[in-house]
């Protein structure tokens, strides 16, 4: 009796198998491939630029939109025979409005040779490429080490999974001008020890984004760091300073941020990256991208 129940709960399994192995080859054969080609290629525009006072106009990006079965190549994607032009407005007198054509030098990058960014200037940019046209606008901002009035360091001691640790949250004061968005990166500086470098070396950043709206009662914006990415020093490296950076952009830059991966990227490294889905862009036209132009002012200061 025991053998035939074993017998039939294996017959049982052996059937279960082969269900499954039948259900499988059913919906693999309910697959359905597309093919690239097969999905609609819409040609567009693509701008990435960003401007900064003081510094010459270099590095605007100018390309198109590939197909999706063609692996992209800034060879491929550069629009060589682009006509590009900017337009500046603004200069009250001191600049006059003028007109420049961007200079091609490769990899789809363009240039304006000896056009240095002024804040209060308006920059408007205008492509135009086999009968495709995009345009974007954007103000410089102004940023003065001036504007900052103080900055203030908040320090605890706390406890981590390796010991005794040195938190320290900064906060900075500063002015502002028309209505930029303001982006605050911070560094700390550490060195000094036997067992380290003498030179500041930076252990941990992060960023915040205001708005001029942000001002408080007291006419100037109180950027505080973050609580969630405070900065630990270690207790046998003490801390030396904390190096700052105020970037100033115009406001289009606020929804851009917003909406490019909810705010979630590293402003030093290339902020035109990978779509977070509905990105707010500001160029307009047969196209997407960023134009836009940015003030910085860079800050150490001691800790003590």
């Amino acid at each position: 009796m025991a053998l035939q129940r074993r017998t039939s709960y294996i017959r049982g399994i052996v059937a279960l198998l082969c269900v499954a192995a039948l259900a499988l080859t059913m919906l693999s054969g309910c697959e359905q491939v597309v093919d690239a080609d097969d999905i609609p290629y819409v040609e567009r525009i693509v701008v990435r630029g960003k401007l900064r006072v003081g510094q010459e106009i270099t590095n605007i990006m100018i390309t198109r939109t590939l197909p999706l079965n063609e692996s992209f190549t800034a060879e491929k994607a550069a629009l060589t025979d682009a006509v590009a032009t900017i337009t500046t407005t603004g200069g009250l007198g001191f600049y006059p409005d003028s007109t420049y054509t961007l200079v091609y030098r490769g990899n789809g990058m363009f240039d304006v040779p000896g056009l240095v960014v002024v804040s209060g200037i308006t920059y408007t940019l205008n492509v135009a490429w086999r009968g495709k046209s995009v345009h974007a606008s954007t103000t410089a901002p102004m940023m003065l080490e001036e504007d900052i009035y103080k900055v203030t360091i908040e320090k605890f001691r706390d406890i981590g999974w390796n010991g005794l640790f040195e938190v320290i949250v900064p906060t900075v004061t500063f002015a502002t001008h028309g209505n930029p968005v303001y982006l605050m990166t911070f560094d700390l500086l550490y060195g000094g020890s036997t067992n380290e470098p003498q030179y500041p070396m930076p252990i941990r950043s992060d960023q915040r984004i205001v708005r001029t709206s942000d001002t408080a009662a007291d006419g100037l914006i109180h950027l505080r760091g973050s609580a969630d990415n405070q900065y630990y020093g270690r207790e046998d490296v003490p801390v030396t300073g904390l190096s700052m950076k105020l970037y100033s952009f115009d406001y289009p830059f606020y929804e851009y941020y917003e909406t490019e991966r909810q705010g979630d990227f590293d402003i030093n490294s290339d902020i035109f990256g990978s779509s977070g889905g509905q990105t707010k862009w500001n160029v307009e036209g047969d196209g997407f991208g960023m134009f836009i132009a940015e003030s910085v002012v860079q800050k150490v200061v001691p800790v003590v």
